[in-house]
């Protein structure tokens, strides 16, 4: 391993297309593996393997540039809605996707380091949405928004990669 693979540096994000951004505190994928222990009598409660039965993959970050595209692209297009009001459009959560498939409101999102200006090390999530954990407004720091991504599967993607896949995703 070499000194020069430690990397100290931001991601640009984008989602729908659209850059996000600056954001505060970083960018974090989960990744959780289940499975299901595989235990015999033979061997008391001690598994003697265990099979794979999925991956769930979320992603969390916090932006902290709250604009009306950001609002429309993190609440409206997702997971809650906009109205035309008298003066403005108004942007929030309602019950007006309630029963709606999340995975047909999923994009593609995609991680680059910052300052790249190729898809060599760019992490590419094929259907992602964005889900606002919560809204900060605070007199003494930059007012923040903190969105989880949910990603889903895409099935038009190799099986080994259709969650995300880390390099440039051309041709995948």
């Amino acid at each position: 391993m070499a000194i020069s693979d430690i990397k100290v540096r931001g991601m640009d994000v984008t989602w729908n297309g659209q850059d996000l951004g600056s954001t505060s505190g970083g960018v974090e994928v989960s990744i959780e593996v289940q499975s299901t222990d595989i235990i015999t009598d033979q061997n008391g409660t001690s598994p003697v393997d265990a099979i794979q039965t999925g991956v769930s993959v979320t992603l969390s970050l916090t932006l902290i540039e709250l604009n009306t595209a950001n609002y429309n692209q993190m609440i409206a297009t997702p997971t809650g809605g906009s109205a035309a009001g008298s003066d403005a459009t108004v942007y929030g959560h309602g019950s007006s996707k309630n029963f709606t498939s999340m995975l047909a409101m999923a994009q593609t999102l995609r991680l680059r380091p910052s300052g790249n200006t190729t898809e060599a090390e760019d992490i590419t999530f094929w259907k992602a949405v964005p889900i606002v954990d919560s809204l900060t407004f605070a007199p003494d720091s930059a007012n923040s928004m903190a969105v989880s991504f949910r990603i889903f599967k895409d099935s038009s993607k190799p099986a080994a990669v259709d969650l995300y896949a880390v390099g440039d995703p051309t041709g995948v």
